[in-house]
């Protein structure tokens, strides 16, 4: 006998808040965070009144950086999200928005670019430390 389904129960469509509604790779910080610590590792968010010198970048695994992006002539606000990686002590910047990875020269051009995103880009950074390293991760 086929199962009837009494309509007055069903809600109607809400769209899911951990992704973006355009499918444009937007995902929620919450998904990330997730996978992220399914792999062992601590994601801790940056207060971004504090001076980014003060991140101790010889213990970051890597770091999680979500900022606002202008298309279309400016007329249209995205949110992007790219990473830098901690790779034999050099920096690596992955963002889908150039042809390859760009390395960093030191330190300072890393903390530069850090500034530069939480400034003119209202960005947020996240970053990605081992459990055991978690307490060494500000100067």
């Amino acid at each position: 006998m086929p199962q009837y389904v009494d309509m007055d129960g069903i809600q109607p469509y809400q769209p899911n808040p951990h992704k973006s509604e355009f499918g444009t790779g937007n995902y929620d910080v919450n998904v990330l965070q997730t996978a992220i610590q399914n792999q062992g590792y601590l994601v801790k968010w940056f207060d971004s009144r504090n001076d980014v010198n003060i991140i101790n970048l010889e213990v970051i695994f890597g770091v999680l950086i979500n900022y606002t992006e202008r298309k279309f002539f400016g007329l249209r606000k995205t949110q992007h999200w790219c990473c830098i990686r901690n790779l034999h002590n050099s920096f690596v910047l992955f963002n889908s928005f150039q042809d390859q990875p760009e390395i960093f020269e030191n330190e300072t051009d890393v903390f530069l670019y850090f500034t530069t995103i939480l400034s003119e880009k209202s960005g947020q950074i996240l970053l990605v430390v081992e459990p055991d390293l978690e307490g060494y991760v500000y100067k």
